[in-house]
């Protein structure tokens, strides 16, 4: 905000309206012209003040041509327009103010953009004058170094140098190979020498930056193209001061006595250089010797010019919608006279809008600032050029003020054919981080090393200033730009265990497929008719959950998938132990062994009766599993292993459902193993007595190997063991059930009819049974023998 009023205040140049005269000034040197409204202006045309003879000396060209700028625009540009203010003379008020005030640095927002636009951050600044010098680098040094940009290296040159001075400052700039941006401030009386130092010292391949009067210098133009070729100015609209170029041009002696700063600044000139002063002054004319002389100062172009111009015709227009001028006329100036009328004319100020020299739409916005628009040009050799050959100066864009800077990068020529190098670090590409020392971070936040990324951790974007850390099961990749998830370790295709499982689920399957066939087809023969064709199918059917539920185990450990395989292990387990229970209790009330004759095992001996209670008991289990699976949801557990690999595993300590499930499935065992052992004796070809105990007995070693598994191991080695000791269930319940079976349907059919299951049951004896009898070993009764056999 500093800076910015700084450049506003010096593109209006204090212009005011007055109608007070002024009493006295320090510098005996002013200009008055009278008119019925005065505009008062000051410059800096001296740079020094003598209050001992109360006289200013040293004069300053540059402003003694804003000076020339304000008289033009008044004399010609305002009077001289009948339209603007009919009847109306302005007059002026000059002053010096004797004061060594800071340079214009309305170009520092220009150049600042220009920087960041191409991705400078280390930059050089050469200063010229000792009298800004101090007050520039201080405010752009802060103005940079806010932006993260840093200064390489600040050179001063001082308004009494030396050549060894100019030298000093052109080698260390040649040593900074980093920075080859270089920032020209200050006027070309001493830009030009410092360039010429340059010349001859061999220093090129650097780009320079400066203000449009700087670059667009005669001297500086005709140096080597090597030196200049590819520097960056900034101008004002194109041809906008060609007009006041020609009136600087025709001004002499006797027609711009206006200016006395002029004619004062001219005779200390001739008479340091041993001319004749009366003389040459008399004779009125400046030939183009002398003009040499001031050529880069006061005949030049400078921008700043169009602003005091601007300034002194954005006020003539303001007076013209004040007063109600038309193309003829104008109200009475005496209608300002009162201070309320010259507060009013700053509301039509602060409305007027009119064709300038810097604008073609001028206009103050709501802070009275007014719209700043520059254009960028490049000075470049033409392509046929040979040795000092013309330099050229092409517009590649330009710099609006409210839209920033506005460049065509295709259109730039750069001294070394590329982009100059900028930079005191390169970028940290992804996978590194900005490492700053303690000193440099304070003072070059520019400057830094590129650090691989710690343990752990990545970047993922250039220049980073700290790396982040990878989530838990994640790793960095080779280059630490990204994060990826560990390998989840799952069984593949290719793995033994899978193959080995696929072999043993595909002759599980075979066989259900061909033991349902086979128990289907002969269901009205002994051996099914005596184990129960019901019973079968539904033993059967909970066996043949062992085949998905074997197939889960060996699935990805989700949520959904885990939840899943207990439901399908606990039905598999429970309601095959659960239908085993039932065939024993039917085989025991038909042959009455075992158990006493009440009237619950009578009517547990019912197929229907047996059903309804597998029904109930298994709604009741899975009622008990899903809604303990509800209250606590399973959990997947997530570990990494000594490979940096994931292993995934089903939360089982902390999971009520599953230990319910072991509860449930465990009871039915034991229950069916104590019943089983009780029936042991009874004829084995029918019934399944013998077969029906050793499956219990395998159920019950199961049973008591699983549980330690699931809770005591993890990871793949649990999921192999589980898939296992599934598949291998299911197998127990085919070879123990339904393999004799299949023995004497295909390879003893001779065995499966009914006189042989009735000579069997007759050879049976049931003294175990009826401890009452009085022959242990009588057969049975005719009775008894007919119930038996009709049961089977």
């Amino acid at each position: 905000m500093v800076l910015k009023q700084l450049i506003k205040s010096y593109i209006f140049f204090f212009v005011i309206v007055t109608f007070v005269k002024i009493k006295s000034s320090h510098c005996h040197i002013y200009s008055y012209q009278p008119g019925d409204i005065q505009i008062i202006g000051v410059f800096p045309n001296t740079l020094h003040y003598n209050s001992t003879l109360n006289q200013c000396y040293e004069f300053n060209l540059v402003n003694v041509k804003l000076t020339q700028a304000m008289i033009y625009a008044i004399d010609i540009l305002i009077n001289a327009n009948q339209n603007l203010l009919p009847g109306i003379k302005v007059g002026w008020t000059l002053i010096d103010s004797c004061s060594s005030r800071e340079m214009a640095m309305k170009l520092v927002l220009v150049f600042l953009d220009i920087v960041a636009k191409f991705r400078w951050n280390y930059i050089s600044i050469i200063v010229a004058g000792s009298n800004f010098a101090e007050n520039y680098k201080k405010i752009v040094s802060k103005l940079l170094f806010n932006n993260e940009i840093c200064i390489g290296y600040t050179g001063i040159i001082n308004d009494n140098y030396t050549q060894s001075n100019l030298k000093e400052i052109v080698l260390k700039l040649k040593y900074l190979t980093r920075s080859n941006v270089i920032i020209l401030a200050g006027g070309e009386a001493l830009i030009y020498p410092f360039l010429r130092k340059v010349e001859s010292e061999g220093l090129v391949g650097k780009t320079w930056i400066g203000s449009y009067d700087l670059l667009s210098s005669a001297r500086i133009n005709a140096l080597n193209p090597s030196v200049i070729g590819g520097a960056l100015g900034m101008d004002i609209m194109d041809g906008s001061l060609q007009d006041f170029q020609s009136y600087l041009d025709e001004l002499d002696f006797c027609n711009n006595i206006k200016n006395p700063w002029f004619i004062a600044a001219w005779s200390e000139k001739l008479q340091s250089l041993g001319n004749n002063t009366e003389s040459i002054m008399a004779s009125c004319i400046i030939n183009n010797n002398l003009k040499r002389y001031f050529s880069e100062s006061f005949y030049s172009m400078h921008d700043s010019a169009a602003y005091v111009m601007d300034a002194a015709l954005a006020l003539a227009y303001a007076l013209h919608s004040k007063l109600g001028c038309n193309s003829t006329h104008c109200s009475p100036v005496d209608n300002l006279a009162s201070h309320y009328d010259r507060l009013k004319l700053n509301e039509y100020l602060s409305k007027v809008t009119f064709k300038g020299i810097s604008n073609d739409d001028f206009h103050f916005r709501a802070d009275g600032t007014n719209h700043l628009l520059y254009n960028i040009i490049n000075l470049q050799v033409p392509a046929k050029s040979i040795g000092k050959g013309p330099i050229k100066h092409v517009k590649v864009g330009y710099w609006d003020e409210d839209y920033g800077l506005i460049i065509n990068k295709t259109k730039i020529k750069w001294n070394s054919g590329i982009v100059p190098v900028a930079r005191c670090s390169d970028d940290c590409q992804p996978g590194t981080y900005r490492y700053y020392n303690s000193l440099d971070k304070k003072s070059l936040k520019c400057c830094w090393l590129c650090t691989k990324c710690y343990f752990h951790s990545i970047t993922n974007s250039t220049n980073q200033s700290n790396c982040t850390k990878c989530e838990p099961f994640t790793a960095p990749n080779e280059n630490k730009t990204k994060c990826i998830g560990y390998e989840i370790i799952n069984i593949s295709f290719r793995d033994k265990y899978f193959i080995i499982a696929c072999c043993l689920w595909f002759i599980f399957l075979i066989n259900s497929i061909f033991i349902w066939v086979v128990v289907i087809i002969k269901r009205n023969t002994p051996v099914i008719k005596g184990s129960n064709f019901t019973l079968i199918n539904i033993l059967m059917g909970y066996n043949a959950m062992s085949l998905p539920a074997s197939i889960m185990f060996l699935c990805d450990s989700t949520v959904f998938n885990c939840t899943f395989r207990l439901l399908l292990t606990a039905n598999s387990q429970t309601g095959v132990a659960v239908t085993v229970i039932c065939k024993t209790i039917q085989v025991a009330a038909i042959f009455r062994n075992g158990f006493r004759q009440r009237s619950l095992y009578k009517k547990l001996s019912k197929t229907r009766n047996q059903v309804i209670v597998l029904i109930v008991t298994m709604t009741i289990t899975n009622a008990i599993i899903v809604g303990l699976i509800v209250y606590q949801p399973l959990k997947i557990i997530k570990y990494e292993n000594d490979k940096q690999q994931l292993v995934k595993s089903c939360e089982v300590f902390s999971f009520p459902a599953f230990t319910a499930a072991v509860v449930l499935w465990t009871t039915a065992v034991t229950v069916g193993l104590v019943f089983a052992f009780r029936i042991r004796s009874l004829p084995d070809n029918y019934n399944d007595a013998r077969y029906i105990l050793i499956a219990s007995i395998l159920y019950a070693f199961l049973a008591l190997t699983v549980t330690p598994v699931m809770y005591f191991f993890h990871g793949q080695l649990r999921s192999i063991l589980s898939c296992l000791m599934m598949i291998f269930y299911g197998f127990v319940t085919q070879f123990c059930y339904f393999l004799p079976k299949m023995y004497i349907i295909i390879r003893q059919p001779h065995l499966n009819t009914q006189y042989e299951a009735a000579a069997s049951i007759a050879k049976f004896t049931f003294a175990k049974v009826d401890k009452q009898t009085k022959y242990p070993n009588q057969m049975p009764s005719r009775n008894n023998g007919s119930t038996a056999i009709s049961a089977i």
